[in-house]
């Protein structure tokens, strides 16, 4: 058994184009919490990082260097590795197909950062109406903020 932060219900599927993806099974209002980082593992340095690395089998590594991302959160920065579907979300290929986000619309930066903060987890929230069969889809640039190089990976 295994942990999820999904919050709706999701299919992992064939994304033409992308291999693998994320797919609701329901429809999803606009403004639903989708998942939240329940099971992501966070690294303020390139130190802990090895040590997390160290302790796994090889494949695994193999993985997870593929899938993990850094992002900056306020001043720190930070290594995330998502251990679980939402592995899987592809990046939209441009602002007007992503279905999903960090935070609704109507909220800002600093209220973002306050509730991260409170419950320590980030969120992902359906930024429209996505229907059952869609794929989820986010846009990278809302993490991605600089690479490995910063922790001296």
């Amino acid at each position: 058994s295994y942990g999820s932060g999904f919050r709706v219900p999701i299919k992992i599927g064939h994304s033409p184009g992308r291999g693998r993806g994320i797919f609701a099974t329901a429809d999803i209002p606009k403004g639903t919490l989708v998942w939240a980082s329940d099971f992501t593992a966070t690294f303020n340095d390139g130190v802990q990082f090895r040590k997390f690395l160290s302790v796994l089998p090889d494949d695994m590594v193999c993985d997870l260097l593929f899938w993990c991302y850094t992002f900056a959160d306020g001043g720190d920065h930070v290594i995330a590795c998502d251990l679980d579907e939402s592995s899987l979300f592809n990046h939209a290929d441009n602002r007007f197909e992503y279905n999903v986000g960090e935070i609704p619309e109507a909220e800002g930066q600093e209220k973002r950062r306050a509730k991260r903060k409170a419950r320590d987890v980030d969120t992902a929230y359906s930024l429209r109406d996505i229907e059952a069969g869609e794929e989820l889809v986010c846009s990278y640039d809302e993490f991605h903020s600089f690479g490995f190089e910063e922790f001296g990976l």
